[in-house]
C-alpha cells in the first residue's frame, strides 16, 4: 500500500493507494476516482499543520489500514509554502526512515498547485526505480521554484 501525503498550501490531503505499484490507469485518472484510493482532504485553521499526525492516525484507522501495512511513501514536495512543505516531508521521511519502507518525492510545476493524491500517484510513474525499492534509502527534500531573470 501506499501512502500519499500533500501539505502544500491550506488544503492538505491524505491518501491511500492499496497496490505496491504504480499501476492507475487512464480511466481512472479520467473518472478521478480508483476503487483501489481512498483520500481525505481538509483546510487548516489557524496554522494548526500539527495536526497531520492525528489525521494520519484518523485515517488509517477509519479504513482499517496498520502502519505497517504502508509499503510505499509519495509525498508532495514543492513548489509551494516553505511551512507546508516541510511539515508534510518531514513526516514522510520520518515514517519512511522509522518503518524502513522508500519515500518518493513528487513536484508539481508551478507554486500551490492544485494535485489530487491521484494525479501525485500518476506523477509518480515516471520514476520507475520506486517499484524496484524497498527499503528507506534517502530522505526527500524540499523544491522551492527560482524565478531567477
Amino acid at each position: 500500500m501506499i501512502l500519499v501525503i500533500n501539505t502544500n498550501g491550506i488544503k492538505h490531503c491524505l491518501g491511500i493507494y492499496q497496490t505496491d505499484t504504480y499501476e492507475v490507469s487512464e480511466s481512472d485518472h479520467l473518472a478521478g476516482e480508483s476503487s483501489d484510493m481512498y483520500e481525505k482532504c481538509w483546510e487548516v485553521v489557524n496554522n494548526k499543520r500539527r495536526d497531520i499526525l492525528c489525521e494520519i492516525d484518523k485515517f488509517l484507522e477509519k479504513n482499517q489500514i496498520k502502519l505497517s501495512n504502508i509499503t510505499k511513501i509519495a509525498v508532495y514536495q514543492g513548489p509551494g509554502s516553505f511551512t507546508s512543505l516541510r511539515v508534510g516531508i518531514a513526516i514522510a521521511n520520518t515514517l519512511g526512515w522509522s518503518l524502513n519502507i522508500p519515500v518518493i518525492g513528487v513536484k508539481g510545476t508551478k507554486y500551490n498547485q492544485e494535485l489530487s493524491i491521484l494525479d501525485i500517484i500518476i506523477k509518480s510513474k515516471k520514476i520507475t526505480s520506486i517499484n524496484k525499492l524497498s527499503h528507506f534509502d534517502k530522505p526527500v527534500e524540499p523544491y522551492y521554484e527560482t524565478s531567477l531573470k
